[in-house]
């Protein structure tokens, strides 16, 4: 199977005045396309920081990271810029879905980045909606809709363009038991679906056992 990213001895240091505190250490690993990865570890171990590097969210202090064995440059920001539009999703834990729009208004917000048509816009946010079991809520408000909905809304957001990785942060941290394990099975199945490949950081258990690949890193860096 061939690798979709490869981190090779990434380093990441926050400066507090004069204290330097290293977050990671050496940090090597390679994502297969498709995978269904989990990060897991207790909070501050890590786990976000390396999910905010793979997504260009935030520069490693230090080290290479590879995405389709192309070198990713962290000085380019106009490079990065793209490359997050093109190629990554993301789920994160508050949601962060607007208010007053409604679901179809949420999920084709971002798509009006990407040089698409207002009618290819409305059916890929059709499309999405239809896949996460929403096709009937799809005019109702995050304020009218159940925490397990708005996270749909938000997978059906981060599939929507049809990236190749989606990276999301403690996606199951906001809901309940019940809907935490839909949200898994929903992610497990769209992973399984359409072979985008998910990279979760979490410290829930029920996400933990999901995951085809677990890496624990607490013990990798610390």
């Amino acid at each position: 199977m061939e690798n979709i990213i490869v981190l090779e001895k990434v380093n990441k240091s926050y400066f507090n005045g004069e204290v330097k505190t290293h977050v990671l250490n050496d940090f090597s690993w390679s994502f297969e396309r498709g995978c269904f990865t989990i990060l897991a570890g207790p909070s501050g171990s890590g786990k976000s920081t390396i999910l905010n590097i793979m997504g260009t969210l935030d520069n490693p202090t230090d080290g290479r990271y590879y995405l389709n064995d192309k070198l990713v440059d962290f000085s380019d920001n106009r490079s990065l810029t793209s490359l997050r539009r093109k190629n990554f999703g993301f789920i994160f834990q508050s949601f962060n879905l607007i208010p007053v729009l409604t679901a179809i208004e949420n999920v084709e917000l971002p798509l009006t980045l990407l040089n698409l048509s207002s009618k290819q816009r409305r059916k890929m946010s059709i499309e999405a909606l239809k896949a996460v079991g929403l096709e009937k809520r799809m005019n109702n408000r995050p304020g009218q809709m159940s925490g397990g909905e708005q996270q749909r809304v938000a997978v059906a957001r981060a599939i929507a363009r049809k990236p190749e990785v989606i990276f999301a942060d403690e996606p199951t941290a906001s809901l309940d038991k019940e809907n935490a394990i839909n949200i898994i099975n929903l992610m497990k199945n769209l992973n399984i679906k359409t072979g985008i490949s998910f990279i979760i950081a979490s410290h829930d258990e029920k996400v933990i056992l999901s995951g085809k690949d677990v890496i624990t890193v607490g013990d990798l860096i610390l």
